[in-house]
């Protein structure tokens, strides 16, 4: 079976002089950065992968700029990864193996209670429906999550881009600040930040979040790696050990 053709995107935000991503990406070869050793383990696995740092002076604007990378690409994945995330190949693997519109894996301070599964608070945590890969990796659907490591499949970004046609808008720079209507100036801002209402109330969504709401309310899937281990800021949880302090993961059947 051919490997699939991956995307690995990595925003990053916009700081002093350093505009260019290439100067960006210079900065960060220099310095000790746990994405830079992730991308560096799965390019070696997957020599055909395309790797894109994008600056903005947002994160929205960041990713909204890696989404069009990625369209542009032709790639079937786009592989979404923040600077302080490090994780081994078996964490890619099954988040491919799980084959789902977005499947993710979970962090510390973007685990519980911030990854929410669908259907927690009404039943227990291990009557929740979980399905498993082909690979034995078990996966669990949730409302939304942090955005630091996730598999996103080219169909959501076609599906939002077709949903939402007021979010587009057309790229400009001070160095070549006219608007020309062309296919590559083209932009989706589908990770804006927003204010939604959640069960009754007003909810602020910054943009990872409001980005999972909008693929949610389009009929797609989000899901989570349950044994997933990954290190974010050199500190290493599994979404199965984050819930395991609250109450019952340890009791759901093992793959």
């Amino acid at each position: 079976m051919p490997d699939p053709r991956l995307f690995i995107g990595m925003p990053i935000y916009q700081l002093g002089e350093e505009r260019s991503t290439k100067g960006l990406v210079r900065a960060l070869q220099k310095g000790d950065v746990p994405a830079m050793r992730t991308a560096a383990r799965i390019l070696q696995r997957y020599p055909s992968a395309r790797f894109d740092v994008k600056p903005g002076t947002l994160l929205s604007i960041a990713r909204a700029e890696l989404a069009s990378a990625f369209e542009q690409s032709g790639c079937d994945y786009w592989l979404s990864l923040d600077q302080d995330i490090e994780f081994d190949l078996d964490v890619l693997q099954g988040l491919l193996a799980a084959d789902g519109d977005v499947v993710l894996a979970t962090y510390p301070m973007r685990g519980a209670p911030d990854v929410m599964p669908l259907g927690f608070g009404r039943h227990e945590l291990n009557a929740l429906p979980f399905r498993t890969t082909s690979l034995g990796h078990r996966v669990i659907e949730i409302e939304a999550a942090g955005l630091g490591c996730a598999l996103i499949a080219r169909r959501v970004v076609l599906v939002l881009q077709e949903k939402h046609p007021e979010l587009r808008f057309f790229h400009w720079t001070k160095e070549s600040p006219e608007v020309e209507f062309a296919s590559e100036r083209q932009r989706w801002a589908l990770f804006n930040q927003e204010v939604r209402d959640v069960d009754g109330m007003p909810r602020y969504l910054g943009e990872d979040y409001a980005f999972f709401h909008r693929v949610r309310a389009a009929g797609l899937r989000v899901e989570c790696l349950v044994d997933a281990v990954i290190a974010h800021d050199g500190v290493a949880h599994s979404l199965a050990e984050l819930f395991d302090r609250r109450q019952g993961l340890e009791t759901w059947p093992q793959p």
